[in-house]
């Protein structure tokens, strides 16, 4: 489990091969936040720059909604650790696993996703991982 100063950790949301990705909140204001980061306790200098470059690109895109909000890079032993808001929102991976979407609401979803990945391609960054884990409804 994650441990970082200033954050209590609640729960995993998700382990993959390369992050872990936890739901939690920031003591100094009990704000909800996700926090995101790499599942090797001692990774490698290139784990380490792609995820601070991660957490640039994010940053940069604060301004296109529908994008997640960042809040900071902190350092949790030797993993930096991206800090991201927390709406109470599930993978659409999660959501399609309960129910499906009536061909309105995928219709509605599909759109609203065009348009945001439109956004993020005017402002020249690629996602490179475009699946239902990594789109939140």
């Amino acid at each position: 489990m994650l441990t970082i100063s200033g954050y209590e950790i609640f729960t995993l949301l998700h382990e993959g091969e390369h992050s872990q990705v936890y739901r939690g909140s920031r003591r100094a204001d009990g704000k909800a936040v996700v926090l995101k980061t790499l599942h090797r306790s001692i990774p490698d200098p290139e784990q380490i720059a792609r995820y601070r470059q991660e957490y640039a690109i994010t940053q940069a895109l604060q301004q296109v909604p529908g994008v997640i909000r960042t809040y900071g890079l902190e350092q949790a032993a030797h993993r930096p650790v991206i800090v991201l808001e927390d709406y109470g929102a599930q993978t659409l991976g999660e959501h399609l696993d309960q129910q499906p979407l009536a061909v309105e609401v995928f219709l509605q979803q599909a759109i609203a996703l065009a348009t945001i990945l439109g956004e993020v391609h005017q402002a020249h960054v690629i996602h490179k991982d475009i699946n239902p884990a990594n789109i939140l409804i």
